[in-house]
Formats: structure tokens, sequence, C-alpha cells
């Protein structure tokens, strides 16, 4: 993830910072892909969409667990007004996250930003 964001921050597309707590501990490469890709939608997602200048990412170590914050700054959105065939994005990350039993919280306010949080159990 940090190769990622260097990569975005070089290109000017967006100011991303990353945090991170705890020990790292490798996991699966299985699901440490699939995070990566939810992590990418989201970072894609506040490009293409979101209009935001600032990304913000924590990952927080503990011992058996992984919590992952991704926070912009961008305009936000109702998730009640997205209609059936627009979110493909945010469909697609809830359906990874219940590939490797994450559970995923998405918070969105207009004019505020949106936050995603991975929480993931190994």
């Amino acid at each position: 993830m940090q190769l990622e964001i260097e990569r975005y921050n070089r290109l000017n597309f967006i100011n991303s910072t990353i945090e991170v707590n705890g020990a790292e501990i490798f996991i699966d490469p299985k699901s440490e892909i699939i995070i990566f890709r939810i992590l990418q939608e989201f970072l894609s997602n506040t490009i293409k969409h979101s209009k935001g200048t600032i990304l913000y990412f924590c990952m927080n170590y503990g011992e058996n667990n992984m919590q992952i914050l991704a926070r912009d700054n961008g305009i936000g959105f109702d998730k009640k007004k997205i209609k059936k065939n627009e979110g493909i994005g945010l469909q697609n990350i809830e359906n990874r996250a219940k590939l490797i039993g994450a559970k995923i919280e998405l918070v969105s306010h207009p004019k505020i930003g949106t936050t995603l949080t991975i929480n993931y159990t190994f």
C-alpha cells in the first residue's frame, strides 16, 4: 500500500498518507491481495468521484487482527440514494470483504467525506 500511495503522490493525483501502528504481521497472501484490492477500489473511487484532495490510511495491527481505516475529504454521498446499477465499486468492496471474512463499515457524509473501516481477524 505504501508504494501505491507514493505513486499517487508522485503523480500529484491526491495527497496521501499512511500511518502504521503495532508490529506488522504478514497475513495469508490471498487475504493480503483482497485487502489491497479493497483499498485500491477506495482510492480509485476517491480520485474518480469524491473530488477529494487528501486521503489518509491508518493500519492498526493487533495480536490476531488488523484494522484498516481509509478516509478522504471528498464530497461524500448518501448511500440511500445510490441506484442498483450504480455503486458497483462499493459492491465490489463488500463482496471482497466477505471472501476473507472481514467486516467493513462505510460511512459517508455529503460535503465531509467518506471513511472505510476494515476489520480483519487472522
